[in-house]
C-alpha cells in the first residue's frame, strides 16, 4: 500500500474511530467559532444599526450660510445634491423670524413639517402634528406663559409689514431646548410671513454613520460656494465613543473565547498523544520519521479546524440573527467574507493549540514505549 493511502487511512481512523475525544475538541471549536463568527457578523452591521438608533436623538449635521446672512435657493439645491447619495434619514431647512403676539414676541421657526418628524423624533408633542398651512406648534414653556392650550387661535403680527396671520395651535412641543419657547410652522408659511422666499437660515441633517463619516460629509458640503457645514458635536462624538467601546468589547470577547477554545483543543490533543504513544512508537519502529508524525497530527488538527470552522460559521449566523433581533429588532445580513476568515482562524487556532502535543508526539522513543515503559 502506498504511503499516501496509509496517510489517509490513519487520518480517517483518527477522526472517525476515535470520535469520543475528537467530539470534545470539535464541540469546543464549533461553540468558539460560532460565537466569534456571530459577533463579527453583528459587528459589520452594528455601525449602521447603532447609527439608526442614534437618529432618535436628532440631527447630527448642520449646514449654515458662510456669510452669516442666509442660505439662498441655489445653495439649498446644491446641498440637496451632495447629500442625495448619502444614507440620510431626514433633512429640513430652518428659517427664523421674530413676530409679535398679544403682549409678547416669539421666534417663529419655519420647517419642512414632513421631514421634521425624522430629523427631530425626540420632540414630544402634546396634541397633534400640524397638517395644514395655518396650523402650528407652540413651545411648551411659551404656552405656559401665554396660557395657551391646543386648539386655541393665535394671531401673529410681522414687525416690518404689520401683516397679521391667524394660526391654530394644534399641539404643544417639548424638546428640552430653545424650541420650548418658539412657534413652529411650515416652511412655506414662514417664508410668506417673513417675506424671505427661497431662503433658509440653517439646514439640519440626520445622517446614518459614525463620527468620521459625518465629518467627511461636512467637509464635502463645505466645499460648496457660500455654505459651511459642521457636525453636531454632542451627537457625533457620542456615536464615535460608543463605537470605540463596542470595538474594544468585541475584540476582548473574541480573544477570550478563542483562548479558551484553543486551551480545550490543546488539552484534548495532548491527551490523545499520551493515549496513542504505543501507536506512535510502532509507526516510528516501522520507519515513520518525526516529520511523518508531525504531518499526521497537524493534518488531524487542520481537518478538525475546517469541520469545526464550517459548522461554527453556520451556527454563528444563527447567533448573529438572535443578537440582531433581540437588540436591534432587525436581521443581520449574511456576509460571505466572514466564511474564509472563520475557516482561517479556526485552522490557525487548532494548529497552534496542537503544536505542543505534536512536539511531544515527535519525541516519543519507540524502544521505550514498545517495552511498555
Amino acid at each position: 500500500m502506498r504511503k499516501t493511502q496509509v496517510f489517509w487511512r490513519f487520518l480517517y481512523a483518527a477522526l472517525v474511530k476515535r470520535r469520543s475525544r475528537i467530539l470534545i475538541s470539535l464541540l469546543a471549536l464549533v461553540v468558539g467559532t460560532a460565537v466569534t463568527a456571530g459577533l463579527i457578523n453583528v459587528y459589520y452591521d452594528v455601525q449602521a444599526k447603532m447609527s439608526k438608533e442614534f437618529r432618535t436623538y436628532g440631527a447630527n449635521l448642520v449646514v449654515e450660510p458662510e456669510d452669516g446672512v442666509a442660505l439662498q435657493e441655489p445653495e439649498l439645491t446644491a446641498v440637496e445634491k451632495v447629500v442625495g447619495g448619502q444614507d440620510v434619514v431626514g433633512s429640513t431647512p430652518l428659517l427664523y423670524h421674530v413676530v409679535d403676539t398679544t403682549g409678547s414676541s416669539l421666534v417663529l421657526v419655519g420647517i419642512d413639517l414632513k421631514e421634521a418628524k425624522k430629523v427631530f423624533p425626540y420632540w414630544e408633542i402634546r396634541g397633534k402634528w400640524p397638517e395644514t398651512k395655518n396650523e402650528a406648534l407652540l413651545g411648551f414653556e411659551a404656552a405656559g406663559k401665554m396660557l395657551i392650550k391646543p386648539g386655541a387661535q393665535l394671531e401673529v403680527l410681522d414687525r416690518k409689514t404689520r401683516v397679521k396671520t391667524v394660526l391654530t395651535i394644534v399641539g404643544l412641543v417639548s424638546s428640552g431646548d430653545e424650541v420650548d419657547n418658539q412657534l413652529v410652522v411650515g416652511l412655506d408659511l414662514a417664508r410668506e410671513v417673513s417675506g424671505r422666499e427661497g431662503e433658509a437660515d440653517q439646514v439640519y441633517l440626520s445622517v446614518i454613520g459614525h463620527g468620521e463619516k459625518v465629518t467627511q460629509l461636512a467637509t464635502e458640503i463645505s466645499r460648496l460656494q457660500g455654505v459651511k457645514a459642521r457636525p453636531i458635536t454632542r451627537i457625533s462624538t457620542a456615536e464615535g465613543r460608543i463605537m470605540e467601546k463596542i470595538t474594544g468589547l468585541v475584540a476582548l470577547a473574541v480573544a477570550v473565547i478563542l483562548s479558551l477554545t484553543g486551551l480545550c483543543v490543546g488539552t484534548t490533543m495532548l491527551a490523545a498523544v499520551v493515549e496513542r504513544r504505543k501507536e506512535i512508537g510502532l509507526k516510528k519502529a516501522l520507519g515513520a520519521s518525526p516529520g511523518d508524525v508531525m504531518k499526521e497530527f497537524l493534518s488531524e488538527a487542520l481537518a478538525l479546524g475546517f469541520i469545526g470552522g464550517l459548522a461554527g460559521w453556520l451556527l454563528g449566523f444563527l447567533v448573529a440573527q438572535g443578537i440582531g433581533y433581540s437588540v436591534f429588532q432587525d436581521s443581520v445580513a449574511l456576509r460571505w467574507l466572514t466564511l474564509p476568515w472563520t475557516l482561517l482562524v479556526s485552522g490557525v487556532l487548532t494548529v497552534t493549540a496542537s503544536w505542543l502535543p505534536v512536539q511531544k508526539a515527535m519525541s516519543v522513543d519507540p524502544a521505550v514505549v514498545l517495552r511498555g515503559e
